[in-house]
This record gives structure tokens, C-alpha cells and sequence, in this order.
């Protein structure tokens, strides 16, 4: 999804529109935003799945970052909705659905990006034990890790992220609580987060469901590091966890880093800093099939301040 240009149109259609709602500002690594609509009910849904990136509107840490503004037009030509970053077109969308997958794409693309050259970000789902200790789950979109992590709340451990940390020192890293999103293939497990809205906010997630973070566990701001694991799901894969180190923990943590700037290439300084940063920390390479008997593993391996042997066995 690339940005493009409003047209000429659409910006006398925005300077006439009556924008019923303005949610806001949130705010995540240090980036503040609001969202503007002229749908009432679409900004009472984006007022609850954001409440926990809530802000006063003076919090600032140092230098207040400029606000950037969100804006959803549902009455665009066409029939279809309008979604755009300050002056810079994020989707034409045709149904309610895809307007709000835009919309969450886009802030969560733009906090990344914008974060990503004063952060060491790791893409990332994140959860916590109540005394801080933590798991980073590292893998790219599709690899199970937002189910992974949503398996782990699920057993009441707290939320940091399903999609990135900002990695510290000392193993420290900083939670990003953005609303939690589900595939379809995913649903079935989590039928119990299942949106019950019974008016006009139902339309906007019966495609994929955007959960407030709070309504899934609760969010924790930072946590410890007590190891890194690195999942992927394939159907049918028995359940296997086999440490790594050295090289190919460093490699695989060099994959998952946002660079700065959407470069192809992490810089070296990121480099190198990563590598200062997850040197002694036990990393491992898990796969499964199986949720349950996966988040079981994992919820050991927290429990054992990241410390075990290599397992494996039928899922």
C-alpha cells in the first residue's frame, strides 16, 4: 500500500466535509497522532481501540514531536471511503472493513517508520510476567506470532505488543499496546474476543477484528528480557524448540529490525548495537502447529527465566 496524492476533487470534497469526530492525541515511542472522521460511531471505535496509546494533550517528553492527522472520509466519490495521513492518500477503501484495516495500517506503518531512526525496533509480539520478566516473540507478518502472543495473554500474562518492542539496554524493552488485529484463520481460537457491536461499528471489523489491547489482558509499558524466540507455523509441523546462538541469533534478530528511513539495508550501527544488546540472552527457534501446546513451551520458558533444553514431539 503506497501513498498518493489527494486529488483535486477529493480536497474540495475534505475542505467541505463535516468532521463529526476527533479522537485524540495517542501516542507510541514518542509519536503522537489524531484521528478525525465524519463518522461518529467510527470514531467511538477508534476512541476505544486506541485508549491505551492515550495522551494528555501537554505530555511530551523533551521536544513535543508535531501531531500527525489521520482523517477517514466514508463519504468519498465512488461510494468508498478515504483514509489519509495529513495531506497523503493511504487507500481509496470500497467497504467499511478495508477502511478501517487502512486506517490501523497506516498509524501503525507511520509510528514504525517515523520511530524507527531513534528506536532500536524489533518486529515483534511481546508479553510479561507479573515481576517484569519477558519473551520477545520475533518473526515477519505471517509467521504465528501475534496468535502466539494472543495464546499468551490468554493465560494472563501481560501485553507489551503484537507487532514490535523497542529493544534498550540491559535487555529492557518498551511495549507498543496497539490494538490487537485477527485474521479470519485465526478467529476460531479467540471466539471469546469476538467484537459484539450492535450498531454501526460491527461493519468496520467483521472482515479482521481490531481488539483493544485492554479488553485482552493487561498492557504493561516495559518488561525484562529473559529470552528471544523465534516462531514459525507451518500446518502439520511437529512441535520442536531448538536453541540458538552466536551468529544465527544475531542474524535472526538483524531480520526482524525496522530500518530507519524503510531502508533495504539495517545500518551497522544497528547492527552492532543489537548485537551489544542480545549478547547472554537465551534465543531460540521454535516451530509448531499447534497453539495450545506452543503457548505451553513458551509459558515454561518464561516461567524458567529462559532457560531450557532443546524439546521436541508431536504437536
Amino acid at each position: 500500500m503506497h501513498a498518493t496524492t489527494v486529488t483535486d476533487e477529493e480536497v474540495r470534497l475534505l475542505e467541505a466535509a463535516s468532521w463529526a469526530s476527533v479522537t485524540g492525541p495517542f501516542a507510541a515511542f514518542g509519536r503522537r497522532f489524531v484521528v478525525e472522521t465524519d463518522d461518529r460511531r467510527l470514531g467511538e471505535l477508534v476512541e476505544e481501540l486506541y485508549a491505551d496509546l492515550r495522551v494528555t494533550a501537554d505530555t511530551s517528553v523533551g521536544d513535543p514531536q508535531p501531531i500527525a492527522r489521520f482523517r477517514v472520509l466514508t463519504r468519498a466519490p465512488g461510494g468508498r471511503s478515504l483514509v489519509l495521513r495529513d495531506d497523503r492518500v493511504l487507500g481509496r477503501r470500497r467497504t467499511s472493513a478495508a477502511t478501517m484495516s487502512s486506517l490501523v495500517w497506516g498509524v501503525n506503518r507511520w509510528i514504525l517508520d517515523a520511530a524507527s531512526g531513534e528506536h532500536l525496533l524489533l518486529h515483534a509480539g511481546g508479553v510479561a510476567a507479573a515481576d517484569g520478566r519477558a519473551l520477545a516473540l520475533i518473526a515477519p507478518s505471517e509467521s504465528g506470532k501475534s496468535t502466539l502472543t494472543l495464546g499468551l495473554l490468554d493465560r494472563g500474562y501481560g501485553y507489551l505488543s503484537d507487532e514490535a518492542l523497542a529493544l534498550h539496554d540491559d535487555a529492557i524493552v518498551h511495549g507498543y499496546p496497539k490494538p490487537v488485529s485477527i485474521d479470519r484463520g485465526s478467529m476460531p481460537l479467540f471466539d471469546q474476543l469476538r467484537p459484539s457491536y450492535q450498531d454501526e461499528r460491527a461493519q468496520y471489523v467483521e472482515a479482521q477484528w481490531h481488539i483493544p489491547a485492554r479488553r485482552v489482558s493487561s498492557t504493561v509499558d516495559r518488561g525484562r528480557l529473559v529470552a528471544l524466540v523465534f516462531p514459525s507455523y507451518t500446518p502439520g509441523q511437529a512441535l520442536s524448540l531448538r536453541p540458538v546462538a552466536g551468529g544465527e541469533k544475531l542474524r535472526r534478530a538483524v531480520d526482524s529490525v525496522f530500518a530507519p528511513d524503510n531502508g533495504a539495508r539495517v545500518p551497522l550501527a544497528y547492527v552492532q548495537q543489537l548485537a551489544r544488546r542480545v549478547d547472554g540472552l537465551p534465543a531460540y527457534v521454535l516451530h509448531s502447529s499447534d497453539v495450545a501446546a506452543a503457548c505451553d513451551l513458551l509459558a515454561e520458558l518464561l516461567d524458567h527465566d529462559g532457560r531450557l533444553g532443546a524439546r521436541s514431539g508431536s504437536s
